[in-house]
């Protein structure tokens, strides 16, 4: 366990590859397990692996437009902090919406697929949990 703590802990301050690495890894890991509830869901076999890719691959590219958007408008990394987490609700509602529309429906109900996206929206937060807390520090950069 030593180790662990002490390979998560580099992850922030002493290297950013280190950080981004780890940070991705465990979006991938756990967007691939949200693809295994999806398939269920949708009662598709769809690769786990590339679906919690895509869904990784949406997320830098989405996270790193909107930080940028975001950053550009307010001075302040505190500012652009609470509002990336304020209005990060509706983007990942969006992205996870995209990778539903790409690999399970075309046509896409309001009311249940509502409460189950927004089910991994939660998820997709608590995957940021160890940068949210410090525990991972990948200089300023967030993905989705």
């Amino acid at each position: 366990m030593h180790t662990l703590n002490f390979i998560l802990l580099a992850a922030g301050r002493q290297s950013f590859v280190i950080g981004s690495i780890t940070y991705l890894a465990i979006k991938l890991i756990g967007y691939s397990f949200a693809a295994s509830y999806l398939n269920h869901t949708y009662d598709q076999q769809k690769s786990t692996i590339i679906v919690g890719l895509i869904r990784t691959l949406i997320g830098v590219i989405i996270g790193t437009l909107y930080y940028l958007m975001v950053s550009s408008v307010f001075n302040s990394d505190v500012l652009v902090n609470k509002f990336l987490l304020l209005i990060l609700i509706p983007v990942r509602y969006f992205e996870w919406w995209l990778v539903i529309k790409l690999f399970y429906k075309k046509e896409i109900k309001f009311g249940y697929f509502t409460w189950g996206i927004l089910g991994l929206i939660i998820f997709s937060f608590v995957l940021d949990l160890p940068t949210i807390f410090g525990v991972i520090i990948i200089g300023g950069f967030w993905c989705c």
